[in-house]
């Protein structure tokens, strides 16, 4: 549920530097000049306190730390201290400072309610209870701590005392909408429907002008399932206030309850329509669905339906285009979500994620133009993102740009802070594309000075070693390459055929063979290349039929070199002396 509900959040008191933080009566006689240092410490650590940027705080910081040093059984540098902490979000010195305050002077109700505030930040709910009672036994008559600590106890699940304090609370500010509140809660914890409704009923009569009391009532009856008083309330609402955001998508969440999905999306778009609600609630609403695996693969119409009325009502706005485009990515639909990047980037999205997933995205599909054509500009936007480099070089060596590869490997290579993971995926990539320019020299230099970097690197280990074989060049280093990926993993079946295929150039037949059949009972079986590798292998160990049947499993499976798998067959016919 969302909209109308009434969140207890006790307000963090931001209390002024000298709000009651000035110099301590000492319990200790101490001569003027001592308390006129104290005074002067103090004074000038404050006053940098409240200038609030970094290098004050930092001085006042110096000097409130001297005052402790001094004074050490002074309160209130403790606390300043804590106050300074919390603001740059400091919890644990925060606290520690706060602690230190009260240990000093444990009367004073504002170093109290400081470090009850820490620990609600940290939703320590139990020692906030601890304080607030202390408070409370400093000041009882304070209406604001009670309700503080009503709220508290109705955190911890302590009901009746959260209740006796607001049945309290109500005899001395009768019809206050907080406390009305607050007992509808306590009555709802305890599971007394009826009592919670009343109370919310009495908040509409007294607050008639106030939707919001209507939406709370006709939202908590949508919760307990009495459907059709809540849907009285709700139109009552609308009658009142029919462009009201909030309560069009409560009562969307009302008919979704009921699963009648019509009239629930008919009721969210008008809130989506709506200006007091942010583009980020309305993001949110919808990220609800997206999160839902099961939403995304059936309430297609619902969602496609909410992004089309996000981009309507803020057609300038990237958000909902990148919203549309994890949409699409989450059902695989990837044409759809680069149509929904690119209209983003159009608005001139400026989130560094729209121009990463696009280009992934395109690479992931094989459409490489659309990164040449936009690479330019996502690196002139995001120069050090170094994800960026190795999927625009990639895309680039995929359609044969491999100068351009190489140059933008290259600026890739200059950025600083390089992970060794990183620069092992763009220099793989540079070497890559310099063997295709067959620049073998550079190329086997940079996959060398890969295997620097990461010498276990198996993947790099087994595409060298290939292209070793390839050329039947350094064939000793190529087996001692492939070999290593075979120990390391003996049953990858991409390993497995490289090492083979390294034997079979070097003329190891049998062994060569031993290993390609491992390949192909590991996993290999459909793999034409293999396949190809296998025929050749069999044929070498005079296997002639075995390798025609490899060879035909190649072209079955795909094999793209259909005349030179024929020339295979034709030539082992000849040599086994079949027609």
């Amino acid at each position: 549920m969302r909209g109308f509900k009434f969140f207890f959040i006790v307000v963090l008191l931001v209390t002024l530097f000298f709000s009651c933080t000035g110099p301590e009566k000492s319990t200790k006689a101490r001569s003027e000049k001592n308390y006129e240092e104290y005074y002067n410490l103090f004074t000038e650590a404050t006053k940098y306190a409240l200038l609030g940027d970094v290098s004050t705080l930092n001085r006042a910081i110096s000097y409130y730390n001297l005052c402790i040093s001094k004074f050490p059984e002074k309160a209130a540098p403790y606390y300043q201290l804590s106050n300074i902490y919390l603001s740059v979000n400091n919890i644990q010195k925060a606290k520690s400072y706060g602690k230190q305050a009260i240990e000093a002077d444990g009367t004073n109700k504002w170093y109290l309610i400081n470090l009850a505030n820490i620990y609600q930040y940290q939703n320590n709910i139990d020692s906030v209870v601890y304080l607030y009672e202390r408070i409370v036994a400093l000041d009882s008559t304070n209406t604001e701590y009670l309700y503080n600590l009503a709220v508290f106890y109705s955190k911890q699940g302590n009901i009746r005392k959260s209740m006796d304090i607001i049945n309290a609370l109500e005899r001395d500010i009768p019809d206050a909408r907080e406390v009305l509140i607050m007992k509808y809660r306590n009555y709802n914890a305890l599971n007394m429907k009826d009592s919670a409704v009343y109370e919310l009923e009495r908040i509409v009569k007294l607050f008639p002008e106030e939707t919001e009391s209507y939406g709370l009532l006709a939202e908590y009856l949508s919760e307990i399932n009495r459907f059709n008083y809540a849907g009285k309330i709700y139109r009552e609402l609308l009658r009142k206030d029919s462009g009201n955001g909030l309560a069009n998508i409560s009562y969307g969440d009302y008919f979704l309850k009921q699963n009648l999905k019509d009239s629930a999306l008919f009721y969210y778009q008008r809130g989506f329509e709506a200006d007091e609600i942010t583009i980020e609630d309305k993001i949110r609403i919808v990220l609800g669905y997206l999160y839902d695996p099961i939403a995304v693969q059936s309430d297609t119409t619902f969602i496609e339906t909410l992004l089309n009325k996000l981009k309507e009502v803020y057609p300038e706005d990237s958000r909902p285009n990148t919203l549309g485009a994890e949409y699409y990515v989450k059902r695989q639909n990837y044409l759809n979500a680069l149509h929904e990047l690119e209209n983003a980037i159009q608005n001139n999205a400026d989130a560094y994620i729209v121009y990463e997933q696009y280009i992934m995205i395109s690479n992931f599909v094989g459409n490489y133009d659309n990164v040449v054509n936009i690479y330019k500009q996502a690196l002139d936007k995001f120069p050090d993102k170094i994800a960026l480099f190795v999927y625009t070089a990639y895309a680039l060596y995929a359609n044969n740009y491999y100068d351009r590869a190489i140059e933008i490997v290259q600026r890739g290579e200059s950025i600083e802070g390089n992970k060794p993971d990183d620069l092992v995926q763009i220099l793989n990539i540079k070497a890559d594309s310099y063997r295709a320019l067959k620049d073998y020299v550079k190329s086997d230099s940079i996959f060398e000075e890969i295997l620097k970097i990461d010498n276990e690197n198996l993947i790099v280990r087994n595409n060298y070693s290939y292209y070793l074989s390839l050329r039947n060049e350094k064939l000793d280093r190529a087996e001692e390459l492939s070999y290593f990926t075979i120990q390391k993993d003996p049953n990858n079946p991409t390993f497995l055929d490289t090492y083979g295929w390294i034997l079979f150039v070097q003329g190891k037949k049998e062994e060569a063979l031993k290993y390609i059949e491992r390949a192909i009972k590991n996993g290999a079986h459909n793999n034409p290349e293999v396949l190809d590798h296998y025929g050749d292998a069999l044929l070498l160990n005079k296997r002639c039929k075995d390798a025609i049947e490899a060879w035909e499993y190649a072209l079955n499976y795909g094999y793209a070199d259909i005349e030179k798998i024929t020339g295979k067959i034709n030539n082992a016919k000849i040599i086994c002396g079949e027609d």
